[in-house]
């Protein structure tokens, strides 16, 4: 049993390895691994079911770094429990809500009973679309920024139009005079003409920026970041934006270790630092905007913590 087998890639630190095999945790993080495939991030401190006293857990991924679960142990009673709390799990009874997303047991084989019959664990599958992907409104941000308040809207009374539809249409407006200012009905068509053009040229570059591979990253409250590269997924027939991915995910102990994104990072950081919004490790700004300047889409869903990121999008757009 190696450090490459229970840690995370790029995570493996020895001495954290020798307290996690060291602790009352270890066998259930052996069997975790074993069963799902889960790799150590790091200690992170839990609360207790039922308690508010903490203990040291292990937070756990797939290899993609996107944490699912903490593995845990705890005495109650003289007893040595074994604990799992798996983000997105909820059980009906539980004393709070921190409580319903964990399953205990004094015997490791009955708490993987137990996480197998409810269906507990997520498949690497479901965290990345849940997670991730569901998360991406890159396109979104993009054409609000760019459509801001425009849209199309009529500056005709009832009158007018009675006039116009009764000119189109070859019929009388039953001898009733109804004036039909041209010169303003040509300007509307203006307005209308350039709005059409606007959207027209705002759906091409949304095809150049998104339909081909961007680099997605996002970053944990603690600066830790996963990055990978997606793509607008032309074959879904929804109306709303799909997303899939092209390059899987990879976690990093920092946003400057990606490849590609420590020019863009350094910009970001530039241009927000005297910013008064909320910032993610120093430099990426909590918010749900397209920056046209820096071409970059921000958004995010939840205030980052050890399961939810704060996310940029980066098109290729050379």
């Amino acid at each position: 049993m190696t450090i490459e087998r229970f840690m995370l890639d790029g995570f493996r630190d020895q001495e954290a390895y020798e307290t996690l095999s060291g602790s009352n945790t270890f066998p259930l993080v052996r069997e975790l691994e074993f069963k799902y495939g889960l790799k150590v991030i790091r200690a992170e401190r839990i609360r207790l079911p039922k308690d508010h006293s903490y203990v040291d857990g292990w937070l756990m991924s797939y290899k993609n770094g996107v944490p699912v679960a903490n593995a845990f142990s705890y005495i109650s009673d003289g007893k040595l429990m074994y604990a799992v709390y798996m983000r997105g799990y909820r059980k009906g009874k539980a004393f709070d809500e921190h409580d319903r997303s964990i399953l205990t047991s004094n015997k490791i084989s009955q708490l993987m009973t137990s996480i197998k019959r409810t269906q507990a664990m997520p498949n690497e599958d479901k965290v990345i679309r849940k997670r991730v992907l569901d998360q991406i409104t890159a396109v979104f941000q993009y054409k609000r920024s760019v459509r801001g308040s425009k849209r199309k809207s009529s500056p005709f009374e009832v009158e007018e139009i009675h006039a116009m539809l009764a000119r189109i249409l070859g019929e009388n407006t039953n001898t009733k005079p109804l004036p039909l200012d041209l010169d303003k009905c040509k300007k509307t068509l203006d307005v209308f003409n350039d709005y059409d053009k606007m959207v027209e040229d705002m759906e091409k570059e949304c095809v150049k920026l998104f339909e081909k591979p961007f680099l997605l990253v996002g970053m944990y409250e603690n600066g830790e970041t996963v990055a990978g590269k997606a793509v607008v997924d032309v074959t879904d027939e929804s109306t709303d934006t799909k997303y899939k991915l092209t390059e899987p995910l990879k976690r990093y102990r920092s946003a400057a270790d990606v490849e590609g994104f420590k020019a863009i990072m350094t910009m970001i950081k530039l241009k927000y630092e005297d910013s008064v919004m909320r910032r993610v490790g120093g430099f990426l700004p909590l918010t749900d905007a397209y920056d046209p300047d820096l071409q970059v889409a921000f958004f995010y869903s939840t205030t980052p913590n050890n399961y939810d990121c704060a996310w940029v999008a980066v098109p290729c757009t050379t």
